[in-house]
């Protein structure tokens, strides 16, 4: 029990710096516990849970960065951190959530996207997540410019 409340301490947290940036603290709180209220009534299930399954979904290991090398750039895989794992996980359903076209407050577009992750429909984080795999995979022949 304690450890739920510390994942979902520590998801809400994360999810409301990342929102922080575009706006303020109390008014992206807002839209993460509506978001997050909507889930738990929709799905009757502990949002640690959830939580723990959308991010399996998008959990990845690999990611490629740009680096420069003798005046140019190439795009060199590197392996993430558990950190960094969660953080890519997050910004990638925030910015599926931002991007969507829809004429929707964004607590509910950040739920119709977790819902879309979760009953495992075509979401655009999970694209997002697919784009990144194939980058990595496609650039690893950069492998050596790492070092």
């Amino acid at each position: 029990m304690i450890k739920q409340k510390k994942i979902e301490q520590n998801f809400f947290n994360k999810f409301v710096g990342l929102l922080a940036r575009q706006g303020g603290k109390s008014k992206a709180k807002k839209i993460v516990i509506k978001t997050f209220a909507k889930l738990h009534n929709t799905l009757k299930t502990p949002l640690s849970l959830l939580l723990i399954r959308v991010w399996k979904k998008l959990d990845v290991f690999v990611e490629a960065r740009k680096v420069r090398i003798r005046r140019n750039y190439h795009w060199v895989p590197f392996i993430v951190s558990m950190h960094r794992r969660i953080l890519l996980a997050l910004k990638w359903i925030l910015m599926s959530a931002l991007l969507s076209k829809k004429k929707l407050p964004l607590s509910l577009k950040l739920y119709n996207e977790i819902l879309l992750i979760e009953k495992g429909g075509e979401s655009e984080a999970l694209s997002l997540k697919n784009k990144n795999n194939f980058s990595a995979q496609s650039n690893r022949s950069n492998m050596h410019y790492r070092w």
